[in-house]
């Protein structure tokens, strides 16, 4: 039954009722979204850190050294290709492709809202350079 199943899966993938090319453009907002989502993609899925994402076993304390060498890499890429982070789809297309949540989410999400919408004129002066150049670092 479950080799049946594959098959049948198999089959439908290879003939869908609809263009691919054109459905995937529709789904990422046009042509242009699509070219950059997957430009976006292959910053990760190209590089060599993100490889190691079996970490089923690991220790609390490796989990967390891999989280923080993932997040530097991040801000690598961000820096290089001056991607937008405040651009809710270049963030999306970024973490969604290294696939697993990442404690380093807190700092491009709840650590920089929480400072642009609660914090003082001052406190935004000081902190938001500090963490749109990763000279600080948030995590959970």
């Amino acid at each position: 039954m479950a080799d049946q199943t594959a098959l049948d899966i198999r089959l439908e993938r290879s003939n869908p009722p609809f263009v691919v090319r054109e459905m995937t453009e529709f789904y990422d907002g046009g042509p242009e979204a699509t070219k950059k989502r997957k430009y976006i993609s292959s910053l990760i899925l190209n590089n060599p850190v993100f490889k190691s994402l079996e970490r089923h076993y690991w220790t609390r304390e490796e989990t967390y050294n891999f989280s923080m060498q993932c997040l530097a890499e991040v801000a690598k890429i961000i820096k290089q290709h001056k991607l937008n982070m405040d651009e809710f789809m270049d963030y999306y297309w970024l973490v969604s492709t290294i696939g697993e949540k990442m404690p380093f989410e807190l700092h491009l999400t709840m650590w920089k809202s929480s400072i642009q919408d609660q914090g003082t004129l001052e406190q935004q002066r000081k902190w938001l350079p500090l963490t749109d150049n990763f000279k600080i670092l948030s995590t959970y």
